[in-house]
């Protein structure tokens, strides 16, 4: 195999090879949802195994009120407001810390 440029970037894809079974602990970590979660999903299935037409039909009205949220303006609005919040936020702070300074800076020492 040749190598271009200084550095080969190659990954070791092995069963067994070095570090694959921390990579697939922490996914197995990550992927297991919450007991409320699995018991949840769950019901579900059996729910789409009864009544796979309504799950269906649930799942495409689902999928057209998500559409047709502005989620968009939603998320631009949140962020609008955060960012407005940020400076007198920020002044407040600054205007405590001056005075805890203030405070300490008066206090005689003995």
């Amino acid at each position: 195999m040749e190598e271009s440029g200084l550095f080969s970037l190659q990954s070791d894809t092995r069963i067994g090879a070095p570090g694959s079974d921390e990579v697939s602990a922490m996914a197995k970590q990550s992927s297991t949802p919450t007991p409320a979660l699995d018991d949840l999903m769950q019901r579900a299935d059996e729910y789409a195994r009864r009544e796979p037409t309504k799950a269906v039909a649930s799942a495409f009205g689902a999928g057209v009120l998500l559409n047709l949220l502005p989620l968009g303006a939603i998320a631009a609005a949140l962020v609008g407001i955060a960012f407005t919040l940020v400076r007198p936020a920020l002044l407040f702070l600054g205007l405590l810390k001056a005075f805890e300074f203030s405070r300490t800076a008066k206090k005689p020492t003995n």
